[in-house]
């Protein structure tokens, strides 16, 4: 996914004000000390050639990048945590590769196999299960 689609609001750690601002993609996985200062946004190097961004406030992961991969001839790569984009960013995702698929929970290896085949669907409330001692 081009990396233009994607952006991120940051609200500012000012207290007493709600001030949301969206920054590009290349904002954030690189972020510049202002962004850093202004936002809950944090950076971590976690190697030599990866760093790593969360927030600072619930340490919540949203990326990680390898300067590594240009090197590689891959181009740029940026991995995104699904579950912190806002719905109009995920209605354009489309993965197009699997990595790490045999350490993969089998459960949603199992519903990414065979789609919702098996599952209730709920049309009018969502509905879940907490599943104990698994």
């Amino acid at each position: 996914m081009p990396q233009a689609w994607v952006t991120f609001d940051l609200q500012s750690k000012k207290e007493g004000h709600l001030l949301v601002q969206t920054y590009a993609a290349q904002d954030v996985v690189m972020p510049a000390e202002r962004i850093i200062k202004e936002t809950s946004l944090r950076v971590y190097k976690s190697s030599m050639d990866v760093h790593r961004t969360f927030c600072g406030a619930c340490g919540s992961t949203l990326t990680w990048a390898s300067d590594d991969t240009e090197k590689a001839g891959y181009g740029p790569i940026l991995d995104l945590t699904v579950g912190t984009l806002d719905r109009d960013s995920i209605v354009k995702v489309k993965p197009d590769r699997v990595r790490w698929w045999n350490d993969g929970i089998p459960w949603i290896r199992e519903l990414l196999r065979n789609g919702d085949e098996g599952l209730v669907v709920n049309q009018e409330a969502i509905v879940s299960v907490v599943v104990e001692d698994v």
